[in-house]
């Protein structure tokens, strides 16, 4: 691993606040990359190249003894078990050597950690690709399809809540993925796409439940999930991903109680996303003609309630903190607003309908 001057000088920084002493971070050509000495970055470390050679520390009694060196303790740093760089710490041999262990420690485990975090933000932008690659320009040539292993099953969430840092939210993700599976994802705006390599829906739904939980506790965030159709081949992705946005677009636009669905479970929604706009504008416009937005609204929030309740007036007076007469007094204004009549079986379907596609369109 080439380490980045960026890395080098924050070494150098994060060591000076502990032991108060000049550092140099030096690459393995010889040549000083990060130095709390900024007059030093640059230049050339005679002494760094003796330590890679012999593979060990070096002290330097005097100035004059290595070309560009400076009295002090250089030490190489290793990284699964190469030397990537060495560190050096100017000053008398006294002051100094009681640090060499501890900084070529902490220098180490800085690196270990960067090296990480590069590894993962390589792999977060390979899954990413991969996922977009195949939802949305398809090729049956790229050479990471090879890292599938099938069947998979797509799983489309979402938030309505404000994400504050989205490698919080990769972490948590990546914590709940079963690390026997060769499951991928990626999260685009409030989205998660996740390609779930199982297609056994206790499993699927017990990962679901085991996210849900992780995202709410540690993020206060609240996702609901729609689930696709098995995926078997490359092509069955595109199918899947399309199910499981109409799947979530349903239970999210309708306010449903439920925080995942199948789009295997859907009735109704499976046609919803079929039903061209311009006739559902039809149909709403229609029922609705004589209601303005906020009335819309109000009068769902009525109809939502009369439905939980199957019709019962004092129940959904009740669960509205609303007397029976008031109650009665909306639900005839519906009427007489709309023409229908929620308290008959036929028209009380109509407006269902007209409220379900009011909130999905």
């Amino acid at each position: 691993m080439k380490i980045p001057t960026t890395l080098a000088l924050k070494i150098v920084k994060d060591m000076k606040n502990i032991i108060n002493q000049d550092l140099n971070f030096i690459n393995t050509d010889g040549y000083i990359i990060a130095s709390t000495n900024k007059k030093r970055i640059g230049t050339f470390h005679e002494a760094s190249l003796k330590c890679i050679a012999t593979k060990n520390e070096i002290i330097i009694n005097n100035d004059n003894e290595y070309l560009g060196s400076k009295k002090g303790i250089n030490i190489p740093v290793y990284l699964d078990n190469e030397i990537v760089g060495i560190i050096g710490i100017t000053g008398e041999r006294k002051d100094v050597e009681k640090y060499g262990k501890i900084i070529k420690s902490m220098t180490e485990i800085l690196i270990k950690e960067a090296q990480i975090k590069e590894l993962t933000i390589k792999k977060r932008e390979k899954n990413r690709s991969i996922i977009e690659t195949i939802l949305f320009n398809y090729n049956k040539n790229l050479d990471f399809y090879i890292s599938l292993t099938f069947p998979y099953t797509v799983i489309v969430g979402k938030t309505n809540d404000k994400i504050e840092d989205n490698n919080i939210l990769y972490k948590a993700i990546e914590d709940s993925l079963p690390k026997d599976k060769k499951s991928i994802f990626t999260i685009t705006s409030n989205y998660i796409i996740i390609f779930l390599n199982s297609i056994k829906k206790n499993y699927i739904e017990n990962f679901i439940k085991f996210l849900q939980q992780n995202l709410n506790l540690n993020l206060k965030l609240d996702f609901k999930f729609g689930i696709g159709k098995n995926v078997e081949e490359i092509g069955d992705f595109i199918s899947s991903y399309s199910e499981a946005k109409n799947s979530l677009k349903y239970i999210s636009s309708l306010n449903l109680e439920e925080k995942y669905i199948f789009y295997s479970d859907l009735d109704l929604g499976i046609i919803f996303s079929d039903i061209q706009n311009e006739k559902i504008e039809e149909f709403i416009n229609k029922i609705f003609k004589n209601l303005q937005e906020e009335e819309i609204k109000y009068f769902y929030s009525i109809f939502i309630a009369y439905k939980k309740n199957n019709g019962s007036i004092i129940k959904t007076a009740k669960f509205l903190f609303m007397h029976k007469n008031t109650l009665q007094y909306q639900l005839n204004k519906l009427y007489k607003l709309t023409g229908y009549n929620p308290r008959k079986l036929d028209d009380f379907s109509i407006l269902d309908l007209a409220f379900m596609f009011k909130n999905f369109n």
